[in-house]
């Protein structure tokens, strides 16, 4: 069976039509057409139409008028159209007033391009962004062999083009296209994985060919194809799709094809976190239990509420996997954190160090506490960090700091700690020589005192107090190449400087803030007895 769907001339909308038409091309009127034009195709010639347009179609009720669009082309200015000596000695733009004939001409046809480029340009899409060169569909249902084809006719100047099309052929499982022989290749790759190549392809064709009017009944019309295949009845499959507007697409039929009965599964098992896990994996697309098979051979449990947020959300699954590799095993946990779209980024990724930290927690805190941890940490742009140092550096943690991190989680406090204990494991401790002039520095000014670091570990710890990179300046001090200088109070450090000679290079507080205007003060105070030169 095929149904035709022609564009309403100047309209965004398509209606359809019970047999093929005629292709009657029409030059509407606008600035560059004064009058309506067509394609006479006995004569081969292009004519005026100077009569009533409208009864001329409705005499003919097999043609259909379709309007001509021009693709836009950026017209180049001419050589002539100005004069280079010009330009040179007066070094300023050309006025029109100066062109001579020659150019002048040139200058005039340009502008005509130019403006005829504009109007092709903003008239080549309609209302709802669909190319006008797009005027015919065609939908062929095949029951017999399961294949549902969507043809596409285009139209630019008087030439039709019928070389757009996808082919969902659900009885072997493959979509073709005018582009590709199989879009279920395994050689066609975007990215990590063929499926996000497939995701941007789909979504391409929609937006360049598929009329917005037509998009429904497209997918609509392909359930038809699956009901037979799967003998899920119609109305039933029409109901999983009513409540989620943004499924009913190419993509989905693309996945439908993949995966009749479950097609959110095909996401999952082209999923590169579970893909080696599920290599051994056989399957049956036409399998109605597949959907408890996947989750017997991953041995997660098949819950109602796994089943409900997967029909949203298909990598669920893996998030439910992650969970159970870390050990978490009370479900009222799992379904805790599926609720929170957020949270569930945690675990979409995981690897070893977030395992290691997991296992050991819950063995001494319980699954509980171990959740609420992560739930602590989840949005700190330094959790991710902390994790892999404590699985790095796990055997050289104190005990304290070990038991302060199980209770109160990866804290600032707890992130600094880890880092210098990181930094001592990468790198040796080097001791830094300074100069008299550089020891002169070392101050006292109404509680603050001005230090120099003794060593490279002194650095680090300086560096992780106040959240900056200065651990990284080791070399440039050993070099004599610059001079860092800390101000403490009460024991806590408060303002990192950096000195190049006497020239103040940056002074700069907890997370590079600015300093207070106390702490300004005593750098002045800082500056004047030290013949420092500020930035």
């Amino acid at each position: 069976m095929t149904e035709y769907f022609y564009r309403k001339i100047g309209s965004p909308d398509f209606e359809f039509s019970a047999q093929p038409k005629v292709i009657l091309p029409v030059w509407l009127p606008n600035k560059f057409y004064p009058q309506a034009l067509y394609y006479n195709n006995a004569i081969g010639k292009v004519e005026a139409y100077d009569g009533n347009y409208n009864a001329f179609v409705a005499a003919n009720q097999n043609l259909l008028p379709v309007e001509v669009v021009r693709t836009s082309f950026l017209p180049k200015l001419s050589i002539v159209s100005y004069d280079p000596l010009r330009q040179y000695e007066n070094n300023s733009e050309i006025c029109i007033e100066d062109f001579d004939f020659k150019q002048m001409s040139a200058y005039l046809e340009h502008r005509y391009a130019r403006q005829r480029y504009e109007f092709d340009r903003a008239n080549l899409k309609d209302e709802n962004k669909l190319s006008k060169a797009v005027f015919g569909l065609y939908l062929e249902t095949n029951t017999e062999n399961l294949t549902f084809r969507i043809h596409i006719q285009t139209l630019f100047g008087k030439d039709l083009q019928y070389d757009y099309y996808l082919l969902f052929d659900l009885q072997k499982g493959k979509v073709l296209s005018y582009s590709y022989d199989n879009l279920t290749r395994e050689k066609w790759k975007y990215s990590k994985e063929s499926y996000h190549f497939f995701n941007m392809y789909l979504k391409g064709f929609q937006e360049r060919y598929i009329p917005q009017n037509l998009t429904d009944h497209i997918f609509y019309s392909f359930l038809k194809i699956v009901s037979s295949f799967t003998n899920i009845s119609y109305e039933r499959l029409c109901q999983r799709y009513r409540n989620s507007p943004n499924k009913r697409c190419l993509f989905e039929m693309y996945r439908l094809t993949m995966m009749p009965y479950e097609p959110g599964l095909w996401t999952v098992l082209n999923n590169p976190n579970l893909k080696t896990r599920l290599k051994s994996f056989d399957y049956t697309r036409s399998d109605l239990s597949i959907f408890k098979k996947v989750c017997s051979y991953l041995e997660i449990r098949n819950t109602r509420t796994l089943r409900r947020t997967f029909a949203r959300r298909p990598n669920i699954i893996v998030v439910f996997v992650n969970l159970k590799d870390c050990g978490f095993t009370d479900i009222n946990l799992y379904n805790r954190v599926i609720e929170d779209e957020e949270f569930c980024k945690v675990f979409q990724s995981i690897d070893e160090s977030i395992t290691f930290f997991t296992r050991y927690c819950i063995e001494r805190r319980g699954e509980k506490a171990t959740l609420n941890i992560l739930f602590k940490g989840a949005n700190d742009m330094s959790f991710t960090d902390a994790l892999d140092m404590f699985y790095r550096y796990f055997y050289k943690l104190p005990e304290n700091l070990i038991k302060d991190i199980l209770y109160d989680g990866f804290t600032r406090v707890n992130h600094d700690a880890l880092a210098e204990i990181s930094y001592q494991c990468q790198h040796k401790n080097k001791v830094f020589k300074y100069s008299l002039a550089q020891q002169t520095l070392c101050d006292s000014i109404s509680g603050y005192d001005f230090i120099l670091p003794k060593d490279s570990y002194q650095l680090c710890e300086i560096g992780c107090s106040l959240h900056n990179c200065v651990a990284s300046y080791d070399e440039s001090i050993l070099k004599k190449q610059c001079t860092i200088v800390c101000a403490k109070k009460e024991g806590k450090y408060k303002i990192c400087i950096e000195l190049w000679g006497k020239n103040i290079i940056q002074e700069l507080g907890d997370k590079n803030k600015m300093p207070s205007e106390e702490e300004k003060k005593i750098l002045d105070e800082w500056h004047l007895r030290h013949n420092l030169i500020p930035n």
